[in-house]
């Protein structure tokens, strides 16, 4: 069985119902034995990393949950401030990711099916890795898909709506230039890859100079909860 880490961020989160989002992180080990789980927190004005190191301990999870702290000093709530930050932030779990065969890039407030990570693996076996799901969104009675900043292809970004953007096709199954959200990665395509300004972009830039298609699995619905949404954006 394939060594997974499932890395993800988080910051200010204490009152962003912390422990539910971490016991749901916690429970992807039920559907894949071989998995360890990094969570980076950085720039906390709350106690976000004394609760889940304390939430790792009180569940025994020590084992496989790593938590670590890397505050990068960048304040500011402008988009490129914040990519800077995330960028930052990000390069931290790549020195925990330890001996993996695949890296899972999980944003903490995001709501995943419970087979998420054999689900990812059945592609990367197949050589679709690479692999993201589809991030959705439920607002104001109507189900969008919502990571627009993120997923593009041949230079157009995709809509909130159908058809969304002419890569989607009816089997659900379609390669992009970039993802974000929820995506598998092999590890061994990390190797010297560090995060610079641009986030997972960066990412993505780097995975396509080395010939990687970047696949999407629109059956893998990736839901990001309106109450966090609402919370984050408000």
């Amino acid at each position: 069985m394939s060594k997974v880490t499932i890395c993800s961020l988080w910051r200010n989160d204490a009152a962003r119902n912390l422990e539910w989002r971490a016991k749901h992180l916690a429970a992807k080990r039920d559907a894949w034995d071989n998995l360890r789980l990094v969570w980076v927190t950085g720039d906390c004005e709350d106690d976000t990393f004394d609760r889940l190191a304390q939430l790792v301990i009180d569940n025994g999870w020590l084992k496989w949950v790593k938590v670590v702290n890397r505050d990068t000093g960048i304040m500011g709530a402008d988009m490129r401030t914040r990519l800077r930050r995330l960028s930052l932030t990000c390069n931290e779990w790549l020195h925990h990711i330890g001996k993996a065969d695949y890296v899972l890039g999980h944003e903490s407030d995001l709501v995943t099916p419970a087979d998420l990570v054999p689900r990812f693996m059945a592609h990367a076996e197949a050589g679709r890795a690479p692999i993201a799901g589809w991030p959705t969104l439920t607002h104001q009675g109507f189900k969008m898909f919502y990571d627009v900043w993120a997923y593009r292809k041949d230079g157009q970004r995709f809509s909130n709506f159908e058809p969304y953007h002419p890569a989607v096709n009816g089997h659900g199954l379609f390669t992009v230039d970039s993802f974000g959200s929820c995506y598998m990665v092999a590890a061994s395509d990390l190797d010297g890859f560090k995060f610079v300004n641009q986030g997972v972009l960066d990412l993505c830039a780097h995975l396509r100079s080395l010939g990687r298609e970047l696949w999407v699995d629109r059956t893998i619905e990736i839901v990001q909860p309106a109450a966090l949404w609402k919370q984050e954006f408000a």
